[in-house]
């Protein structure tokens, strides 16, 4: 707790208000001025800047589901802010965390609004932004289509299985009480 966190976790969550789409002119001509355009960091930050906002909302809504005994407890036994966050606090939100993690990666790999105006060379393309310039290119070929489709989707499956026990974890945390 400090002070005014209301007020900032308020004015974060205004970045859900906010469609990327009325953000995309501005962030054109800022990532021109810093001659980023046309590289991965282009599409990178502006991730970074979106993602926030849910990631912000996601991990306070889990700290709050924390006890508070937790955390007292770890005081009485000697522990500081730095311990508690790294020993206790982080140990506990682990499923949220990978649940956010996964979330991430997921919109991030499936991006194709921003990579496709933030990048104009074909070899710097994102995978969704190449499969619609394959769509361009190859629409009577449903065959090829479908086939990269699919290997577009491997590393989604991949990630997925891997976190699998810790995603649906981090969706329940909260979901039951005691």
């Amino acid at each position: 707790q400090f002070r005014f966190n209301r007020f900032f976790f308020y004015f974060i969550l205004l970045g859900f208000v906010v469609p990327v789409e009325t953000t995309i002119v501005p962030l054109y001509f800022t990532m021109e001025k810093l001659k980023i355009l046309d590289t991965p960091l282009a599409v990178a930050l502006p991730q970074i800047g979106f993602f926030l906002t849910f990631g912000v909302f996601w991990m306070r809504s889990f700290f709050v589901t924390i006890p508070k005994a937790i955390i007292e407890a770890a005081k009485i036994d000697g522990a500081n802010s730095h311990q508690i966050l790294w020993r206790v606090l982080l140990p506990i939100a682990k499923p949220a965390i990978f649940t956010l993690v996964v979330l991430t990666f997921l919109w991030s790999w499936n991006e194709l609004f921003l990579s496709t105006i933030l990048l104009q060379s074909p070899s710097k393309l994102t995978a969704p932004t190449g499969l619609m310039a394959f769509v361009g290119q190859y629409t009577t070929e449903t065959g090829s289509l479908a086939a990269a489709a699919i290997v577009l989707s491997i590393p989604i499956v991949v990630i997925y299985l891997i976190f699998q026990r810790q995603f649906i974890r981090g969706l329940l945390v909260g979901s039951t009480t005691g």
